[in-house]
């Protein structure tokens, strides 16, 4: 016995008197349509929890520095909430000392699409005290879904 998702559609079938000598049925079977949208659903909620349980900072980056996309677990690392650092420029939380490396390091990236940089620096927390992150940075400026430089970082603060 197969089990699926079925549209259908009925139509009477009539001679040429007008009396209905039949019908016609359409039937359309859209388990396969179904099933491939139940798969991508169970995906994107397998990487959401990914991304928001995980212990690692994701930031989409501008070119210049905006902050594009800020994961959940932001907060647990820097102290702002995503919705405090979107649209703000993200060197504004680098360690004075740390930004001319920053912002060089940059321009690289965005000019060496799909190539992974190694990141250090010093961060300003929200309260005020310096903590040393590191991580990748890549670009995806040119990815449609993306359009941004990744940072994937973690506070490093305990290494040092």
């Amino acid at each position: 016995k197969r089990k699926g998702w079925f549209t259908s559609n009925y139509s009477p079938m009539r001679d040429l008197r007008g009396e209905i000598i039949g019908v016609v049925a359409m039937i359309r079977d859209h388990t396969t349509e179904k099933e491939h949208t139940e798969a991508i659903k169970r995906n994107e909620e397998r990487f959401r929890a990914m991304i928001e349980h995980g212990y690692e900072g994701i930031n989409i980056l501008a070119p210049d520095g905006t902050v594009l996309y800020s994961s959940p677990v932001n907060p647990k690392i820097l102290g702002y909430t995503p919705e405090e650092i979107l649209g703000r420029n993200s060197f504004s939380h680098v360690y004075e000392p740390d930004l001319p490396k920053i912002k060089s390091l940059m321009a690289e990236v965005v000019q060496n699409p799909l190539k992974v940089f190694d990141v250090t620096a010093r961060l300003v927390h929200k309260k005020g005290h310096t903590i040393w992150m590191e991580g990748k940075a890549y670009s995806l400026v040119d990815h449609p879904s993306v359009k941004g430089v990744v940072l994937n970082w973690r506070d490093a603060t305990e290494k040092r």
